[in-house]
């Protein structure tokens, strides 16, 4: 991709610098699209997306799952396909447990941020971070606090799963979906402020795959505002939550003492099997974020 070049931003004269930057293994992040047979499928192409960015290939056994899973399924490539197997009705589901179903350990990393704190914190596993936006002189933007931790989380080379509601759409207003962030851009203008942007991929149309960009508090009533490749609007959006995704600790570790630790804590969760399953993919996980995996951002400038 060549590189950005400086534009004079709109309206005051004043020159704009855009920089872009995206995890260092967004390129693996491969999304299908979401499925049009299901309307609450919106979860498994997500689900696909993060397993291909972090080198999760397979799925365990059903025998292996810390859940009973339909007959038939588990086992074999992590695809669209088989994920929806794990699932196979059209009910909502949370992308976060159908990854730990694969995976074992939870992929949380420190919190989940949004600003509805009660909601968040129904689960008592999850800690909430803080909200995503905050009061400016009475006009909404984005939080500071969370902003930061979305730089340093796509430094570190992970991504961060956003469940949102839509603002439009007809008869899939207030519906929930899920996107999932590989990067950000902040436009810093001379006048008016910054820009704070999202690069990230969404399930829905016909190639989920795409790269699309987004902006924060485009307008006072939108959280996020999604783009086309061509630059005209998509959709309009309210963060529910963004959750902040990494390898299992044990996958970051130097020495097997972490795999230890995180086996025997799903031992007293999941069973003696799980804990077998989870202690072997953790040890293959953590052979490949040492070997192939480099936490260096890519910065477009």
């Amino acid at each position: 991709m060549p590189p950005r070049k400086k534009q004079r931003a709109g309206g005051g004269g004043g020159e704009s610098a855009d920089t872009r930057v995206l995890a260092a293994s967004h390129g693996r992040a491969a999304m299908p699209a979401q499925r049009k047979d299901r309307h609450n499928g919106c979860w498994v192409p997500p689900v696909v997306a993060i397993a291909n960015f972090y080198g999760i290939t397979e799925l365990p056994p059903a025998s292996r799952s810390s859940r009973l899973w339909p007959a038939g399924s588990g086992g074999g490539p992590v695809t669209s396909e088989s994920v929806h197997a794990l699932r196979p009705g059209d009910d909502d589901e949370e992308a976060c447990e159908v990854l730990e179903d694969i995976t074992g350990p939870p992929w949380l990393v420190e919190a989940t941020w949004g600003d509805q704190e009660a909601v968040i914190t129904e689960n008592e596993e999850v800690v909430w971070g803080g909200p995503t936006s905050e009061s400016d002189f009475g006009t909404r933007k984005v939080s500071d606090a969370w902003w930061s931790q979305l730089v340093s989380t796509i430094a570190a080379d992970n991504v961060v799963l956003l469940l949102v509601e839509r603002l439009e759409g007809g008869k899939d207003k207030g519906n929930t979906h899920y996107l999932l962030v590989l990067g950000y851009e902040e436009e810093v203008r001379r006048r008016g402020g910054n820009v704070r942007k999202l690069w990230l991929k969404d399930p829905m149309g016909d190639n989920g795959d795409t790269l699309l960009r987004a902006e924060l508090w485009d307008a006072p009533d939108v959280e996020l505002l999604t783009y086309q490749p061509s630059g005209s609007k998509l959709d309009r959006f309210t963060i529910l939550e963004a959750t902040h995704l990494r390898l299992p600790v044990a996958a970051e570790a130097d020495d097997g003492a972490a795999v230890a630790v995180t086996a025997a804590a799903a031992a007293s969760s999941a069973g003696g099997a799980a804990a077998s399953y989870s202690q072997s993919l953790l040890l293959d996980q953590a052979q490949l974020y040492r070997g192939q995996r480099s936490v260096a951002p890519m910065q477009i400038d």
